[in-house]
């Protein structure tokens, strides 16, 4: 074979030496990398089984017959954990990860010292782990979350079951110490709970929701003979007496007589020794940046101004001349605004979302979610509506108060745009890195009562995007008449009176009856609603401002791109940018816009290096031609 023949395998070798310099020049391996994903998994490894029912939630059936601890002993032990795992990646050289590492580093550091400065505040809101947001009476169905196809499955939920008289245990003495530091709830958070733990008791445990699993559900699988069936079901029995019911009815007990008397006089937490400190701290873990409760009030003043003056644009044009309350007031006395039922609250929204919302998302993304949305009715009576897997839950107990022209906004809010495209961004492949996000990136474990002691939620960046999908449904002119734009905007408006009242009952000293009174001024909502609402912002201190705030944020980075980059600013590409981050922190939002307008004024370091790749593929193309001669 002469020098010529051997061309072809020449330039074989040529190409795959090119081919390896672009790799290397794109992406950076080592023992950095590798570091990192050891401690990546051992992180996660770890939260599985210290948080062993959020382990439940994300479909890990290994310790579905554990529960997480509430004694107050432990916290100091997870603290040093936390600090073991910051140590570590403190350790691992962050400028020898690849770009997507980076910003997984940057996250997970972040996560490590959220928990850590935390800690400081443990013996605050952690002392109060019920209220009628949260506990066991409420979160009980999340330890259903079980398939309940094996014996394994039956066999776990009955040891989890009776376990669940420790944790009562632990409620108790975590509210002994509220009382004997003077941080307990409000009454306000506290007045449903008695009623809510009533829901739960019944005098037969055959008749209780935590028998359901024995009945129809075993008796169906053929894979367990009908002797294990009867052991299963006796044992049920036994530990849903001995684990819920008699620890249920002693905890309520201890409620009425031992804690609730004790409730906090004022609503709000200013009232506790280092009151104000512990709201700070509350505001810094959910808005991810750094305000005060006085700039919070100021910005929340302003944008209900802002946000009044479009109303009253559209009341005039109706020719309505009286106040916002009395316009909303109006609206709300017409049957025309009701449903007949709540299956058609469910057709309705159906008709919005897949009619109205879904035929106009093209406009102004370019990436839409493959994941299917679906409507359902919401199992309990709570907020309006929430999101979860793919699901939007509609509250329809009440149809002849809810109205229809506050349904669009909602929609956006919880489906598309709103919540189901962030959903679809964290379940599914990044688009730009073509690589999974650590699981941690997709949640992690943070029970809002503990508040600012836990892993960050995010908020901000959540709770905003889907506050500025609501905007977004202008752009899209999906809003078809004037009242459901105005239906938006008392949606806006109780966010941004949020800002004003949060504030207001934390640190300012108002009171929950004024506070109910500044929303009833501007809103569309009912009194029971309002009330509902400013109950809530009793109970978890600052969790409410993040909506607003994050927002604002999205406004804000937005009106600098289009102010920065003039008629090259592209508006799916904003978008694009904001999604493909996943759940993170405000300034690392603010970063990566900055980096997207760097991107397209062809400045930033991530142009240059694909400049530098384009570069060394098209010498590579040269090269293989000159060898073959072609």
């Amino acid at each position: 074979m002469n020098s010529w023949e051997q061309g072809p395998t020449m330039a074989r070798l040529v190409i795959l030496f090119c081919i390896g310099l672009v790799f290397s020049a794109t992406q950076v391996t080592g023992d950095a990398s590798l570091d990192f994903a050891t401690l990546s998994d051992q992180f996660w490894s770890w939260t599985l089984h210290t948080f062993p029912e959020f382990a439940t939630g994300f479909g890990y059936s290994e310790y579905n017959d554990q529960l997480e601890s509430y004694n107050l002993t432990v916290h100091a032990l997870r603290k040093a954990k936390v600090e073991e795992f910051l140590d570590r990646l403190r350790g691992i050289k962050k400028d020898e990860l690849r770009a997507d590492e980076q910003l997984n580093y940057v996250i997970l550091e972040d996560a490590f010292n959220t928990y850590i400065e935390g800690y400081t505040w443990m013996k605050f809101g952690g002392l109060n782990p019920v209220s009628f947001m949260n506990g066991l009476q409420n979160e009980w169905r999340n330890l259903m979350n079980v398939p309940f196809k094996t014996k394994p499955d039956f066999e776990n939920f009955i040891t989890r079951i009776g376990l669940l008289k420790t944790r009562l245990a632990e409620y108790t003495e975590l509210c002994q110490e509220a009382v004997r530091l003077n941080r307990t709830h409000h009454w306000a958070s506290l007045a449903k709970v008695p009623g809510q733990i009533d829901a739960i008791l019944v005098e037969d445990p055959f008749h209780s929701a935590f028998y359901e699993p024995f009945k129809e559900t075993l008796e169906n699988l053929t894979t367990i003979s009908q002797t294990e069936k009867e052991d299963f079901r006796s044992r049920a029995l036994v530990a849903i007496n001995t684990g819920v019911l008699h620890p249920f009815r002693d905890f309520k007990t201890f409620l009425k007589n031992d804690y609730m008397p004790y409730s906090r006089p004022a609503a709000g937490v200013g009232s506790w020794d280092q009151g104000r400190d512990y709201y700070e701290a509350c505001l810094k873990w959910q808005l991810s940046v750094d305000m005060t409760p006085e700039e919070v009030h100021a910005r929340g003043e302003s944008e209900v101004q802002r946000v009044s003056g479009e109303m009253m644009k559209v009341m005039r044009s109706q020719d309505f001349h009286g106040s916002i309350s009395e316009y909303f007031e109006s609206l709300r006395s017409q049957d025309r605004f009701k449903f007949p039922s709540g299956e058609a609250i469910i057709e309705e929204y159906e008709d919005i979302i897949y009619q109205r919302i879904n035929t106009k998302l093209g406009m102004i993304f370019s990436k839409i979610p493959d994941a299917p949305l679906t409507v359902a009715a919401m199992p309990y009576d709570g907020s309006s509506g929430s999101y979860s897997n793919g699901v939007f839950y509609a509250n329809v107990m009440r149809p002849n108060l809810t109205n229809s022209f506050d349904l669009m906004s909602l929609a956006l809010h919880e489906g598309n745009p709103g919540h189901h495209f962030q959903s679809d961004v964290l379940m599914q492949i990044s688009y730009m890195l073509q690589r999974s996000l650590p699981v941690y990136r997709k949640r992690l474990p943070s029970q809002g009562f503990r508040v600012p002691f836990g892993f960050p939620a995010h908020t901000a960046y959540i709770e905003g995007w889907a506050l500025y999908a609501e905007a977004l449904g202008e752009e899209m002119r999906v809003y078809k008449d004037d009242y459901e734009l105005m239906g938006r905007y008392s949606r806006e408006m109780l966010r941004a009176c949020r800002l004003v009242v949060d504030t207001g009952i934390h640190v300012l000293g108002w009171t929950r009856e004024e506070a109910i009174l500044y929303i009833s001024n501007y809103t569309s909502y009912s009194r029971p609603e309002i009330e509902n609402q400013v109950d809530r912002y009793i109970t978890f201190p600052g969790q409410a401002c993040a909506y607003k705030i994050g927002e604002l944020k999205i406004w804000e980075l937005r009106h600098k791109a289009e102010k920065e980059l003039g008629n090259n600013f592209d508006l799916k590409d904003f978008h694009t940018t904001i999604l493909d981050l996943g759940n993170v922190p405000l300034r690392l939002m603010e970063e990566a816009v900055d980096h997207m307008i760097e991107r397209v004024k062809g400045r930033s370091s991530h142009g240059n290096n694909d400049q530098s790749s384009t570069r060394i593929l098209v010498s590579a193309v040269l090269l293989f031609m000159f060898v073959t001669g072609t």
